[in-house]
């Protein structure tokens, strides 16, 4: 699973290779921020939640649809 940026921050603050190192006062590690569009969100906010999100909450079913999968896995 990722998270997901929704503000313009992200894009102002990646460089040309659209990572980010972390914490800014001693990095430790390197964030590479991964562009979407909007039905690639979509797909994989759906696959989240309908697949992943209710293997962590058990007993709910997941309800996960291929079409979101594929686009979870890319």
């Amino acid at each position: 699973m990722g998270c997901a940026g929704a503000g313009d921050a992200d894009r102002v603050t990646v460089d040309k290779r659209d990572t980010n190192a972390g914490p800014p006062r001693e990095p430790k590690y390197t964030l590479r921020r991964v562009w979407l569009s909007k039905k690639e969100e979509d797909a994989t906010t759906t696959a989240s939640q309908r697949g992943a999100l209710p293997l962590c909450t058990l007993p709910h079913p997941a309800d996960l649809r291929a079409e979101d999968w594929r686009y979870y896995q890319r």
